[in-house]
């Protein structure tokens, strides 16, 4: 059975389950560890409009995207960075979303 995929709204992700393998992942990935950022909510919209398209997709932002830095020495994977790492193996196109901090965009 194929995995659960989320399709974004303006509000918050709700899961669906792919119905075609023929269908694109487009993962959106982005915005500040916080919840319902103004980041958040463009890359919710970006996603609608890809699965309005015809794409499953997955909104991953705010808590999940709180990820240790890689060492390569080390195989531990926390499960959201392990999520992370899965869903860019299985995604056909990647949408990214960068906050804004006093008039710049955040590295």
């Amino acid at each position: 059975m194929p995995a659960p995929t989320a399709t974004a709204s303006t509000t918050a992700p709700v899961m669906t389950r792919n119905t075609s393998p023929h269908r694109p992942l487009i993962v959106g990935v982005g915005g500040p560890p916080r919840e319902r950022s103004t980041s958040e909510k463009a890359l919710a919209v970006s996603l609608h409009a890809a699965a309005a398209a015809g794409a499953d997709t997955l909104l991953i932002t705010g808590p999940e995207l709180d990820l240790p830095m890689y060492n390569l020495s080390d195989p531990h994977r926390t499960p959201a960075a392990r999520h992370l790492v899965e869903a860019f193996r299985r995604r056909n196109g990647i949408i990214i979303a960068s906050p804004a901090y006093h008039g710049s965009i955040s590295g």
